[in-house]
């Protein structure tokens, strides 16, 4: 029974915490741009910040630092990379909380998705709790592993802003110590060449005489001269080619809003941050139940609504008050 009391004080605490910075995030109604000076962020590549060459499969270090933040600090961040095809990003290789450099960063809640093939995104709070602590930090926020293409290739890595296109509510920006005023961030993009580029043209010399003919004499009187015989050539017999196995999709795991295999805080704080506008989409979204409707990979009382009660839903089974969820 004791135990019980513990896991449910617990449960209980951090359901009101994070439901607190649900209410709180939600409530940025305010946005500033910093398009022509103030707060800035920028990429880096091994320290290199404009035109970078790495060998074809080399490994570099891709990063985000912070130039200036507010001028009153801030008391979240976020980043938003699109680091294009040619180019390889392995999550696995590293966690959320290893990526994220940030020294104010709480890192129980430090958030990390890949909204697409190429993208992924970045953010993190002071702390759970309103008011937040301000940070003034400036340096590196963000640090990516990335490999080069095996063949010669240049990329346009970007640093998308709040509010751009493809980046939408996860682009660079920062929330200022108010915890109202949602500032965009200056940003700038990255080339990174992998190899030295295609290899040039190998000309055909024009002014190269041919030697002259030699003549000889057909036998025979009068002369006859044999008529030549093409040799035929071989035909290459075509390689087989392997038909390619398809890759196994992960088996759903009701709760599981980040897709790291497990249940935890983290799924209800992104079930938090999408009901308080911070995210677009809880993806992947599928068809789980095979009734031909796409399901809301967060929905846990399948009443059609993401919001906190679905938050409350996974904190109670993680601390071990439900034994299952029932996802739609």
């Amino acid at each position: 029974m004791e135990r019980s009391r513990t896991y449910l004080g617990f449960g209980l605490a951090a359901i009101f915490a994070l439901i607190a910075v649900a209410f709180f995030l939600a409530g940025q109604t305010q946005t500033t741009s910093a398009v022509d000076g103030g707060p800035e962020m920028r990429l880096t590549a091994n320290g290199c910040t404009a035109d970078c060459t790495f060998d074809p499969s080399e490994k570099f270090t891709l990063a985000i630092e912070i130039i200036q933040g507010p001028a009153g600090g801030y008391a979240a961040a976020q980043t938003f990379i699109d680091y294009g095809p040619d180019l390889t990003y392995d999550s696995s290789l590293m966690s959320a909380d290893d990526e994220i450099l940030w020294p104010d960063c709480v890192s129980a809640i430090a958030l990390r998705g890949e909204t697409g093939p190429t993208l992924v995104n970045h953010g993190c709070l002071t702390g759970l709790i309103p008011p937040l602590p301000a940070s003034d930090f400036v340096g590196t926020i963000v640090e990516i592993s990335i490999t080069c293409s095996a063949s010669n290739s240049t990329t346009e890595i970007q640093l998308l802003p709040l509010n751009d296109p493809e980046a939408l509510t996860n682009g660079a920006a920062f929330v200022e110590a108010d915890g109202i005023t949602q500032v965009t961030a200056k940003v700038s993009n990255l080339s990174v060449m992998c190899g030295t580029g295609p290899p040039p043209d190998t000309a055909t010399p024009t002014n190269t005489t041919a030697p002259p003919a030699t003549s000889t004499p057909c036998p025979g009187d009068p002369p006859v001269c044999p008529t030549a015989t093409a040799t035929p050539t071989p035909t290459d017999t075509p390689t087989a080619t392997d038909t390619p196995t398809p890759t196994a999709v992960p088996e759903f795991q009701c709760g599981d809003v980040n897709r790291d295999g497990e249940v935890s805080a983290l799924d209800a704080l992104w079930v938090l941050w999408f009901d308080g506008g911070l995210v677009d989409a809880l993806l992947p979204l599928k068809d789980n139940n095979q009734d031909g409707i796409t399901d809301q990979i967060g929905d846990m009382n399948g009443d059609g609504i993401v919001n906190s009660v679905d938050a409350a839903l996974i904190l109670q089974f993680e601390a071990g008050l439900l034994d299952t969820l029932a996802c739609p």
